[in-house]
């Protein structure tokens, strides 16, 4: 079975949060927004994430979609970037590794 690769992206209804570890995230992220669907997530793959909770903890693994999403994560890293007015935001010759690399500051641990 495939595993998470980190960072953890998390997108809430345009509002980016980047995690180093999955535990961060899982303690970040509240159940009730969980169960209202108000994520989307990524691993540093573009691979889509799947969000459950249980007894008030939510879980994050890998969604069913088997599809990488790599375009749609790239797009948010450079809106994030814009936001915090970093000058990676408008490098179109950055690969999403790079991309990442250059949120890395702003990572939750």
């Amino acid at each position: 079975m495939p595993t998470l690769e980190l960072p953890i992206v998390i997108n809430e209804h345009g509002d980016v949060m980047i995690f180093a570890t999955l535990q961060s995230a899982e303690q970040y992220l509240e159940p009730i927004d969980v169960e209202n669907n108000e994520y989307l997530g990524y691993d540093a793959l573009g691979r889509k994430l799947g969000f459950s909770t249980t007894r008030q903890r939510v879980t994050i693994e890998l969604a069913d979609d088997p599809a990488i999403y790599q375009a749609e994560l790239e797009g948010l890293l450079r809106a994030f970037l814009g936001a915090v007015r970093h000058p990676a935001a408008t490098n179109p010759a950055l690969t999403l590794a790079e991309l990442l690399e250059q949120c890395a500051p702003y990572a939750q641990k």
